[in-house]
């Protein structure tokens, strides 16, 4: 096991535990769940959306990896806070991984750069049984056109074909926001570090599977899943009962705000 590996060498490595996993933001545990519930929606986010069941078809896998945070993580799990993990465990070497995505290069580059390139590579969940890979990737987010607001329908599309089309746009996007693109037959070589590059590979490949936590119902990150995992984190609730809550607290915020 590789995070028994790192931790038997944590002390000639100099880390101050092998997972930087920033339990103080509901935000991110919310992001990690995603990893154990979105496949099970086959990309369909108006299938997840509409769904009122707390997908458990990857519970022993989303638990086995709770276990192995709270085993190998920093201490205590919820002091961790998420600029903390990427600008001083990470950058500085006191950990072996964060759980993140690569909306941190930005901040990591911007205190070194280069530093991605040259010191982070990127490792897939602990989810399918059979020990083959499986990287979310794809927009949790997605642009849509109003039909309220004729006159200023061409007025948006402009923007939008402008955002994805213009090399004004794509520089921003690519160079200072360091986002992957969105669309297909890019070249990669304009992207400027390999975590990016495999990003996109995976993205545009028939394995990818597209992350559907922002599908989850409103106020479930901050109230219901990030609060019962703190919890669990720190041996103050059991898995049953986690399930219990989660489940629950799902369907009943998901029939509330649907209005059925």
């Amino acid at each position: 096991m590789l995070s028994k590996k790192i931790d038997a060498q944590k002390d000639k490595l100099r880390l101050q535990g092998v997972f930087g996993f920033n339990g103080a933001d509901t935000n991110s545990i919310t992001s990690m769940s995603a990893q154990f519930t979105s496949d099970y929606y086959k990309n369909d986010q108006v299938k997840a959306f509409d769904s009122k069941k707390f997908p458990w078809t990857k519970e022993e896998r989303m638990k086995q990896y709770l276990q192995l945070v709270k085993q190998y993580s920093v201490k205590p799990i919820l002091s961790v806070k998420y600029d903390e993990s990427i600008q001083d465990l990470l950058f500085n070497g006191k950990v072996a991984m964060i759980p993140q995505g690569n909306w941190v290069i930005p901040t990591l580059d911007g205190l070194q750069k280069g530093w991605v390139q040259q010191k982070m590579e990127m490792l897939p969940y602990y989810v399918k049984d059979d020990g083959s890979d499986e990287l979310l990737t794809g927009s949790s987010w997605y642009l849509g056109l109003t039909k309220d607001h004729p006159s200023h329908e061409k007025a948006a599309k402009d923007f939008i074909n402008w955002m994805y089309n213009s090399k004004e746009a794509q520089d921003v996007i690519i160079n200072e926001m360091r986002f992957v693109p969105a669309t297909k037959d890019f070249d990669i070589k304009r992207l400027s570090d390999d975590v990016s590059k495999e990003i996109y590979e995976v993205g545009i490949s028939k394995d990818a599977v597209t992350p559907i936590h922002k599908q989850y119902p409103n106020g479930f990150a901050n109230e219901v899943i990030g609060p019962i995992v703190q919890r669990y984190l720190v041996g103050k609730t059991t898995w049953e009962n986690l399930k219990k809550v989660i489940s629950n607290q799902y369907k009943q915020l998901k029939t509330v705000q649907s209005g059925q």
